[in-house]
């Protein structure tokens, strides 16, 4: 057989394969690239969105119960500490956060009264302190429990919920706290709201999530 008869590839044929090849192998790999990116979005927005709302959530049930703390007794009933245990925000929101940020929020107080119903009788009262702040981009929301006031109880009651120390929300971009007067005639009411935005970590996945929740609270509101 002559070398004439020998079939084969030409340099040109070859380059050309190569060139498709690398097209379809650059096509399929940017196709993954961005599935990979929506999966990212997708996940994170999922896990944010449900980490906002079961953290505002709780945050909203205690605005709910905020009150200040009383001692009751067989005649009569009256609140203490009020100047003390109102509602503090911080006003000026919307609050930008970032990495080493270090600022309280919101600090407010559930409250359990104190029964005096005889002679060397009294009941363990307390004071839930609860504090929304920032610690870089996370929002940590503490509840630790102090003694009512004016009472003589020496230790405070095991029937209370144990404390509460926790980061509720990451990736927090910023975030937003206002308390209006409610229209009312009512001096202690107030309406509390707080808005958080979320942002993807990684600055090239522009996301955001933002969750919004609101109560009215009936303690007298006044700034940090």
């Amino acid at each position: 057989m002559s070398s004439r008869q020998k079939k084969g590839f030409t340099l040109v044929e070859v380059l050309v394969a190569s060139c498709v090849c690398v097209v379809l192998f650059a096509g399929a790999w940017q196709l993954f690239i961005t599935l990979r990116k929506m999966n990212d979005i997708s996940n994170w927005q999922s896990a944010r969105q449900t980490e906002l709302r079961v953290g505002l959530q709780r945050l909203r049930e205690d605005l709910q119960q905020a009150c200040y703390p009383s001692v009751i007794t067989r005649r009569s009933s009256k609140r203490v500490g009020e100047d003390t245990h109102k509602l503090f925000y911080r006003e000026g929101g919307p609050f930008d956060l970032a990495e080493g940020s270090d600022l309280e929020l919101l600090r407010f107080y559930v409250c359990k009264p104190c029964k005096k119903v005889g002679l060397g009788s009294d009941s363990d009262g307390f004071a839930a302190l609860c504090v929304l702040k920032a610690e870089g981009r996370a929002l940590r929301y503490t509840r630790t429990y102090e003694k009512v006031p004016d009472s003589a109880a020496t230790a405070i009651s095991d029937e209370h919920p144990p404390p509460f120390d926790k980061l509720i929300i990451t990736d927090v971009a910023s975030v937003t706290v206002e308390c209006n007067q409610a229209e009312s005639a009512e001096y202690d009411n107030y309406f509390c709201n707080v808005t958080v935005n979320c942002t993807h970590p990684k600055k090239d996945l522009k996301t955001k999530v933002t969750e919004q929740t609101g109560t009215k609270v009936e303690v007298m509101a006044s700034t940090l």
